[in-house]
């Protein structure tokens, strides 16, 4: 089913170098616009998923106007149960951009478990998984303030 105009919405993203982050994070609390945060504080994680030629990223790179980005997402502590997994696909097109979300089964996510469960590291591994070969990539951070 395709998915309606509607249902997108504009991102966009800017290169500020002229400011420090201190000072840009001033310029937005403190906009007539009044702009605050919608959560409270907590960790982000995800596991990007890409194939092995870094085609996702190269896209991405390259400012490609219609991509997909797979990724797997989920709040709270990065090690341990993962209680509420979803997969999303990030969809762009121009500079507009919609998430589809599925709901996955929890699972465990440790680190002494090697090559059997997810890397934790910050660069791109490496794995073959059912013929699918594919990279991926953990990131782990926290919003909101």
């Amino acid at each position: 089913m395709a998915k309606l105009v509607s249902d997108y919405r504009y991102e966009r993203k800017f290169l500020v170098t002229e400011v420090d982050v201190a000072e840009l994070d001033a310029l937005v609390r403190y906009h007539p616009a009044v702009f605050s945060g919608i959560y409270h504080p907590r960790s982000i994680n995800n596991i990007y998923f890409d194939s092995l030629d870094g085609t996702s990223h190269l896209e991405n790179v390259e400012g490609n106007a219609s991509r997909v980005k797979f990724r797997i997402r989920w709040y709270g502590d990065l090690l341990g149960q993962v209680d509420k997994p979803v997969l999303e696909l990030k969809i762009k097109r121009g500079f507009l951009g919609r998430k589809e979300s599925f709901r996955l089964t929890p699972f465990y996510l440790d680190e002494s478990q090697g090559n059997h469960n997810f890397p934790l590291k910050n660069h791109c591994y490496t794995r073959n998984c059912n013929r699918a070969v594919f990279r991926r990539r953990v990131r782990s951070y926290i919003c909101g303030s």
